[in-house]
């Protein structure tokens, strides 16, 4: 409801419009003889400005305040005041004092008067209906035309209203073209001829041949065309000034209807489109009023909440959306308070999960935000959310497929390394005692041989589960493989620990495994650490663990030891020792051999000119067999040799083998890179200084780093990249897979590509998870712009279902077993697949 003073406001504007008019106008002289009666000039008058008067204080009692509803109210009030005016005008103009002599007849205004009250008080489809039909009877004329326009530039328009010979003709389609109105802006009148005029126009021959016609453009507060209004009628017209002048004023007022209309019609098809955008959207949506009370809810919300909105409708949203944190289980406050009052947008870091009102949970993300006026107060809360239970859950898998032994699912090694890691810094952090126990079963390769592997991998589990009952919750079991696990048992002092062991030691002793009617018995020898703040790192607890546990078995087996410095050259007395000097004697007298295994594009359109290979490495003994890396290197690491051997690498490389980059400038060689390397200062200036001597361009050498040493040695490995990618090197990281949080690492590398771990690759047919994971991996690094080399592609299976995974690059025995660096005839093979792919 407006109040008084905006009333007054509006009564004063008629008064001056009134007077303004008046005068401006008021010297004009219209020949109309019958109006100028006084009493038809008093019943006019008082009936315009009556009915003015009425329509704005209608409008004020019926009005919202809101900016729309007061632009119609202006846009009808303007209108009211213009016919007033217009009444007064004709009033004034036509007071012109007759012959004293003459008596003037009383003039019938029965038209006029019928034409002002059926258009006074109405608006929309009802006000143009009427003034077209009140209009022709006005006129004394066959129809009215009021249209409005659907394309200016076609000429088109639809018919609001058309009054025809005392019927109405419904939802027409006119056009302008051709027409005496085509160019015109303002009032086009013809008397009569109008189709013999305008032959081509189909407006002056829809249902009659038209005489006598007029037309104006209905114009909005813009000045912009929306409309139109027409007469028409079969003989010739005859319209005096004071028609003319009433045909204006009410074109006026069917325009400002018509852009009121259209104004309406726009913010209700707003309204609508919005309504069903937020009906649409596949995410859960509540908004709620400066309180927190829910005002709307939309579909999705309502299968998440459980409630539907009309039953929701004005409660707290505390009430309806209850949220538990899904990492601690504790109660999640209400979002939509804690926004009210922060006035910033709300999003928890982690996943939380919504308790329908049914009792069923969901994953959900989702964040809260406050809706601010132009004031920038907090008029209300908007909360998006979604549902994220399935991607959660497989998240959740790939995670546990990551992080734990298929076979057994215990934790993996890197997954144990990991969680060794975290126990070493608490002691570091808060002087807790740890223990690690490092397990090798004996007797297992008795087993394997005599029953076979299926057997074996029973064993496995069966040992697994007995292990695992007896140790506490927050204890952790793992496989490093083969029959070698490990125990963290994490705030327990080391009689304590001794005396797990000792349970283990007796529950497997007392064991009994059977197989197809054959019955079985191993045993388990046991090495012990401490994990105290002077442990150096888990690299060395893992390495002192396992030098304890061949102390536990040169004892006698199925026995425990605790670590003791003297351990070290036990170990070695019992074979490492020879081990250690055939790998000395092989650097010295170069026993090692290189071979190198092609690495071919998947895309040959994408990746045809990328000549890759990986250069591996083997031994041979003193019959002159070659022994894989697997039986070598982890005593070579164990025994600090892996910086001798990755130098002779490069040596051989970039001094021996130069010859072939030259000859074919489009060949890059991978080369592995171990942990002591990377650890190693002056390993980067090493190899700037070979490169500075050698032929070989940095851009034809790719360095390959194992992910678990990424995770371990991150600071080291990111100088490292930073040294030698700057000359123009590149990275790939190896056997990725173990850990996809290492992503998060990856971002801040300049890693090349993404060499996917060929267990997940090798299965990759047969089981749904290790190919989601593959995809994920690949995607992720395309994501981050690293191409992506899947290993162990050993069957046409795999490379078809890597190419449909968009994986780059495949490297396996399916696409070319290892070859020497000295067998010339495999390199050309490499270099034939290169051209017949940069061909194709």
């Amino acid at each position: 409801m407006l109040d008084l003073p905006v009333l007054g406001f509006l009564v004063a504007i008629v008064r001056s419009v009134f007077i303004r008019e008046s005068s401006r106008l008021g010297k004009a002289r219209i020949c109309c003889k019958c109006l100028r009666h006084e009493s038809y000039q008093s019943r006019i008058t008082d009936t315009c400005f009556n009915k003015s008067i009425k329509s704005l204080l209608y409008l004020m009692s019926n009005t919202k305040d809101s900016s729309q509803n007061m632009f119609e109210l202006f846009l009808v009030a303007g209108a009211s005041i213009g016919l007033t005016v217009m009444a007064f005008l004709i009033w004034q103009k036509m007071s012109v004092k007759p012959d004293p002599g003459v008596k003037a007849a009383e003039p019938d205004t029965s038209q006029l008067e019928l034409l002002i009250e059926n258009t006074f008080g109405s608006t929309g489809e009802t006000f143009f209906y009427s003034l077209a039909r009140e209009l022709s009877q006005f006129l004394a004329i066959d129809s009215v035309l009021l249209a409005s326009c659907e394309d200016q530039e076609a000429g088109v328009y639809r018919t609001l209203a058309y009054w025809c010979d005392d019927s109405y003709i419904m939802n027409q389609i006119v056009s302008v073209l051709n027409s005496p109105c085509e160019d015109v802006t303002g009032l086009c009148y013809l008397e009569t001829s109008a189709s013999a005029l305008y032959p081509e126009s189909s407006l002056l021959k829809q249902r009659f041949p038209v005489a006598g016609f007029f037309a104006i453009r209905l114009l909005d507060s813009s000045g912009n065309a929306v409309g139109l209004m027409a007469g028409m009628h079969r003989s010739a017209l005859r319209l005096g000034k004071d028609k003319l002048e009433i045909i204006k004023l009410f074109s006026a007022r069917a325009a400002a209807e018509l852009e009121r209309r259209l104004a309406a019609s726009d913010v209700l098809s707003a309204k609508e489109k919005a309504q069903i955008t937020l009906h649409s959207i596949a995410d859960a949506l509540i908004t709620t009023d400066c309180s927190g009370c829910i005002d709307y809810m939309n579909p999705v919300a309502e299968t998440l909440t459980g409630w539907r909105f009309h039953q929701v409708m004005g409660m707290s949203l505390e009430a309806v959306l209850h949220l538990e944190d899904d990492d601690t289980g504790l109660v999640v406050p209400d979002p939509a308070l804690r926004c009210l009052s922060e006035k910033r947008i709300i999003a928890p870091k982690s996943d939380n999960v919504l308790i329908s009102r049914n009792g069923e949970r969901y994953s959900i993300q989702g964040s809260a935000g406050p809706m601010l006026d132009s004031s920038g107060d907090c008029i209300g809360v908007v909360l998006v959310f979604k549902d994220v239970t399935d991607s959660h859950r497989l998240q959740k898998l790939m995670v546990h497929k990551a992080t734990h032994d298929p076979l057994t699912g215990l934790v993996n090694r890197s997954e144990f390394e990991q969680r060794l890691k975290k126990a070493l810094q608490s002691t570091k952090e808060y002087e807790n005692t740890h223990a690690l126990l490092y397990l090798d079963l004996d007797q297992f390769k008795v087993v394997n041989d005599a029953a076979g592997h299926t057997a074996g991998d029973e064993l496995l589990k069966q040992v697994c589960a007995l292990l695992a009952n007896q140790l506490r919750g927050r204890d952790t079991l793992g496989r490093l493989g083969g029959d070698e696990f490990s125990v963290l048992l994490e705030n327990c002092p080391l009689s304590k620990a001794a005396k797990v062991a000792k349970i283990l030691i007796d529950v497997i002793r007392e064991y009994r495994f059977s197989w197809e009617g054959k019955t079985y018995q191993v045993g388990v020898s046991i090495g012990i650490v401490p994990i105290t703040a002077e442990s150096a790192s888990t690299a060395e607890l893992m390495t002192q663990a396992d030098q304890a546990c061949y102390c536990a078995k040169d004892l006698g087996r199925g026995r425990a030891h605790v670590y003791d410095a003297i351990d070290a050259d036990l170990a070695q007395q019992h074979g490492e020792i020879l081990q250690n000097s055939d790998l000395r004697e092989a650097i010295e007298k170069e026993q090692f051999q290189l071979f190198y295994q092609p690495i071919k594009p998947l895309d040959p359109v994408q990746n045809g000119n990328h000549m890759h290979a990986e250069v591996l490495l083997r031994m041979r003994d003193q019959s002159g067999n070659y022994i894989l890396p697997g039986s070598f290197l982890p005593a070579a690491n164990r025994f600090g040799l892996m910086r001798q051997i990755d130098r002779w690498v490069i040596d051989k490389i970039f001094g021996d083998y130069a010859h072939l980059f030259m000859q074919n400038p489009n060949l890059v060689l991978s080369l592995n890179l171990s942990a002591s390397s990377i650890a190693d200062d002056s390993f980067g200036d090493y190899v700037a200084q070979a490169l500075d001597k050698s032929v070989v361009l940095p851009h034809q050498i790719c360095f390959e780093v194992n992910e678990t040493v990424l995770t371990n040695n991150f600071s080291s490995i990111s100088q490292l990249i930073k040294r030698l990618g700057d000359l123009g090197c590149s990275f790939a990281l190896d056997n990725f897979g173990s850990g996809l949080s290492n992503f998060s690492l990856i971002k801040n590398l300049k890693i090349d590509f993404i060499k996917i771990d060929g267990n997940l690759v090798r299965d990759i047919s047969e089981d749904a998870i290790d190919k989601t994971m593959v995809e994920s991996i690949n995607t992720m690094s395309h994501l981050l712009g690293i191409r992506t080399i899947a290993e162990c592609a050993d069957s046409e299976f795999i490379i078809q279902a890597l190419k449909f995974l968009g994986v780059d690059f495949a490297q396996g025995f399916y696409l070319g077993n290892p070859v020497s660096m000295d067998d010339a005839s495999g390199l050309e093979s490499i270099i034939y697949e290169y051209s017949r792919a940069s061909a194709n």
